[in-house]
């Protein structure tokens, strides 16, 4: 039985959040020796298992990270600890994709098009262009801060290389 994604309300928050691969392969790797969230919750503020820089960074990163988890289905746990890396980046920016409106909007308007245009550049204009559709799209909630979520977006996507690698991985399954 399918399930449809949630369309939750677009949120400026959420951009500010990385992909944080190793720490969705670290938190798969526990639940699937048998601990629970709430287990590995305990763990990250006893002795944060995520290295994080401050308390509160260990917290946003266990709290996206485990959303992000949850929008999958548990089954996908051996799965993903048995496949190769560019599988496992498949996996985690799925579980992105599920999690963040905003972000599957982009990837589905923007990086789509790419895709089936042949291009595996990815440009500021092609984010600002994005998000000048906004007001147009009923997302005037967002416009005072668009300016800091584009600069975002644009941080996230070319700093971590996001989109050359997301290009790589999704050309060998299509």
């Amino acid at each position: 039985e399918r399930t449809k994604m949630e369309r939750k309300p677009y949120s400026a928050g959420a951009v500010k959040f990385s992909f944080w691969f190793m720490e969705f392969r670290k938190t798969v790797q526990l639940l699937s020796e048998g601990k629970s969230f709430a287990d590995i919750k305990k763990l990250n503020e006893e002795i944060n298992i995520y290295g994080a820089p401050t308390k509160l960074r260990a917290q946003q990163i266990y709290s996206t990270v485990t959303a992000r988890i949850k929008t999958l289905d548990e089954s996908f746990y051996l799965i993903f600890l048995s496949s190769d890396l560019a599988t496992q980046k498949l996996f985690v920016l799925t579980a992105a994709l599920l999690h963040d409106t905003l972000f599957f909007d982009f990837v589905y308007e923007v990086v789509r098009e790419k895709m089936i245009l042949g291009s595996d550049e990815l440009t500021d204009a092609d984010i600002r262009i994005f998000f000048t559709g906004f007001p147009d799209i009923g997302c005037d909630h967002l416009g005072v801060g668009m300016c800091c979520i584009y600069h975002k977006m644009c941080s996230v996507f070319f700093q971590e290389g996001f989109y050359f690698v997301f290009i790589q991985t999704a050309a060998v399954y299509l």
